[in-house]
């Protein structure tokens, strides 16, 4: 059996560089979907205001004699080297390595917090700050980076995993992880000796195997195909529209730039208001999009409708080899409400990933009523807490309970007056 050495390494002392080469070798050897590709984590690192309390989780294997980045011979530490309790790194954690021992990454952010006055709480959040407004860039698909390998992979999440929760250096009362779609591992953290809290979201797909872009019937809902037939007839009556798709970073985010008032507007009222009134947002996105290769597999992609060929709606999606992920459209508001523009924008999407040969055109999370009708498939998402079994803990839940029960007794005897 595998028996992988888990390190936990102070971002500050990881050379950004270096970490960017192993994160991209393992990416490439993972399963690993766009939220967890150096785009996006690299990015993700680029706003954070300091890495202090900022840490790398790696596993190694060390089972065998290879050859370093130098091709020099390297005799390996011990199997169970820092596998489990405190591992001292010393001088040589970082080196000493080939690039394909690399088996799992995980990146934590501490962060401590106090809730109701009294429970106070060190907390772990796995691609994540725990800051409202630098997590407003919503990673989605959230996970460890593992090795594409069902013999070892389960091995590695496992160790990892239980070493977090049992390691007495770093030791977080709480760890967080959102937004998850890998039903393993809730099974797998639910095996743990802690508390584990979840709470589910829904998300949707569309996949393109049956999906044909000469015909609307590919949709069940009848009446989302009768509002896309109509949009069509009304933009025709209003002139010529157009459907463009670019991936170079320039048109991206000019696109952005010229719509995004419309995202503003339209959120501005709400309890989310827009991540273009947030400077984190931007400088995000603004990254991804300067970082993004033309080249790569991985990348972004903007959909945009143009009647009379000014811009009325934007897309703005990301893909990756196997999918095409909605993230965010900046769509420009209309008196008449029989145009749908987004469900337009939507269907020539899916025809973009039907064409270049991707499983799935993905809405990510969220319980809107045009994703449950443009797609044909449920993705349930879960925001995941693993707790420490601590006295404060069950004080809080039981509390919560009581207050919960007194409120909905309250609410019947309302009812019911």
């Amino acid at each position: 059996m595998l028996n992988p050495t888990i390190q936990v390494i102070p971002l500050s002392d990881y050379p950004l560089d270096k970490l960017e080469q192993e994160w991209n070798s393992l990416f490439n050897r993972s399963a690993g979907c766009f939220f967890l590709s150096w785009n996006w984590i690299g990015s993700w690192l680029s706003i954070l205001p300091t890495f202090d309390d900022v840490y790398v989780v790696r596993a190694v294997n060390c089972s065998h004699f290879n050859t370093n980045m130098n091709s020099t011979v390297v005799n390996k530490p011990p199997l169970d080297a820092g596998a489990f309790g405190d591992h001292v790194l010393d001088d040589d954690a970082l080196e000493g390595y080939a690039l394909d021992d690399l088996l799992g990454f995980g990146i934590f952010c501490e962060t401590k917090v106090r809730r109701h006055g009294f429970v106070k709480s060190k907390q772990w959040h796995l691609h994540r700050t725990g800051n409202e407004k630098l997590d407003q860039i919503w990673i989605e698909y959230n996970d460890l980076l593992l090795v594409k390998n069902p013999l070892i992979n389960k091995q590695v999440e496992k160790a990892i995993w239980q070493y977090v929760n049992s390691n007495n250096k770093y030791s977080p009362d709480e760890i967080l992880v959102n937004l998850a779609a890998n039903k393993a591992l809730t099974s797998l953290i639910t095996s743990l000796d802690k508390k584990v809290i979840t709470q589910k979201f829904i998300g949707y797909r569309k996949s393109t195997s049956d999906f044909d872009p000469q015909t609307l019937f590919t949709f069940k809902s009848k009446s989302t195909i009768k509002q896309i037939t109509k949009t069509k007839r009304l933009l025709n009556n209003l002139g010529s529209y157009e459907i463009e798709h670019a991936t170079d970073p320039t048109t991206v985010l000019s696109n952005l730039r010229r719509t995004q008032k419309w995202h503003i507007k339209k959120w501005e009222q709400t309890n989310t208001p827009s991540g273009f009134k947030n400077r984190a947002f931007i400088k995000f996105h603004e990254r991804l999009l300067t970082y993004n290769d033309e080249s790569s597999e991985y990348n972004v992609l903007a959909v945009t409708l143009k009647l009379n060929k000014e811009i009325v709606g934007v897309n703005y999606c990301f893909y990756d080899s196997g999918s095409i992920y909605f993230y965010l459209a900046c769509l420009k508001p209309f008196d008449d409400n029989r145009l749908k523009v987004g469900q337009l924008l939507h269907f020539y999407t899916m025809t973009i990933a039907k064409d270049e040969n991707r499983a799935y055109y993905d809405f990510l999370a969220g319980d809107q009523s045009y994703k449950s009708k443009l797609s044909d498939e449920k993705v349930q998402f879960e925001c995941i807490t693993i707790q420490k079994k601590k006295f404060v803990f069950k004080l809080e839940s039981c509390l919560s309970w009581i207050k919960n029960t007194l409120k909905n007794s309250i609410w019947k005897s309302y009812e019911k007056s």
